[in-house]
């Protein structure tokens, strides 16, 4: 019973879990991105890429790893603008498309 207590002051003496993707150091997040992406890269098999199979109707059976990137990539621009969007008031707004920035400055460093 020591050890729950014991484990649960621990817990509770750390950092709050972020709840918005900004919250999060733009390096972690532009590192994860990266990681994410080349793990699906890879998988694209030289077929995926003939005949631009990626934009025939049953691209999804053609090119299911181009079209998972393609849509990862979708994502992840429709969220950020998303959160810029969403933001209420300047003061918000400024910090969302600084953090942005500053992701993509880093994950520009980290592919070239």
């Amino acid at each position: 019973m020591d050890k729950k207590r014991k484990r649960r002051s621990t817990l509770s003496k750390s950092k709050p879990t972020p709840t918005k993707i900004y919250e999060y150091n733009p390096d972690d997040v532009a590192e994860q991105i990266t990681y994410d992406e080349a793990r699906k890269f890879r998988r694209i098999q030289v077929k995926e890429l003939i005949d631009l199979a990626w934009q025939k109707p049953d691209r999804k059976t053609l090119a299911p790893h181009v079209v998972n990137l393609v849509d990862r990539f979708n994502n992840i621009s429709f969220s950020i603008s998303s959160s810029i969007c969403r933001c209420h008031d300047k003061k918000s707004r400024k910090t969302v498309m600084s953090w942005t920035i500053s992701l993509a400055q880093v994950y520009i460093l980290i592919i070239l």
